[in-house]
Parts: C-alpha cells; sequence; structure tokens
C-alpha cells in the first residue's frame, strides 16, 4: 500500500470515529459540522469507485464504535 493510500483510509476513518463521536455516549454534536472534511479530502482525485471505497471504510469505522455496546449489553429478558 503506497504512503497516500494509507492516509486517505486514516481519513475515512477518522470521518467514521468523528460522526460516531457525535452520537451518545459521548455526544459531541458540533463535531457532525466537520466530522465529513476528512472524508472529502480523501475523495480528491478518486474515481467513483474509489470515492465509494473509502466512504464504505468510514461506515464501517462509524458502526463499529456504535455497535461496541452491544458486546457488553445483557441479553433481553427471555432470550436465550
Amino acid at each position: 500500500m503506497t504512503r497516500p493510500t494509507v492516509a486517505r483510509l486514516g481519513a475515512a476513518i477518522v470521518t467514521g470515529l468523528l460522526l460516531a463521536a457525535a452520537r451518545p455516549p459521548v455526544d459531541l454534536g458540533p463535531l457532525a459540522c466537520i466530522a465529513f472534511v476528512p472524508l472529502f479530502l480523501a475523495w480528491r482525485g478518486r474515481g467513483p469507485r474509489g470515492a465509494a471505497g473509502y466512504a464504505f471504510v468510514a461506515g464501517l469505522a462509524y458502526h463499529a464504535w456504535l455497535m461496541s455496546w452491544s458486546r457488553s449489553s445483557p441479553a433481553a429478558p427471555g432470550t436465550p
């Protein structure tokens, strides 16, 4: 992997984490206003397929953080 590709992947991950931090339990809502800036920078000079790939990475980081609570939550009553 080239250095620019790693930087673009890092920017996509930062976007996902900033968006997740804008939601509870961290709840830093104003971060949502600037969260997409790293992703927009990663998209520069990329075609539609490359841009979609970076957006997918951002979505994975976002959902990984938001769904991390599911590992520690107790099962609902009545479920095995």
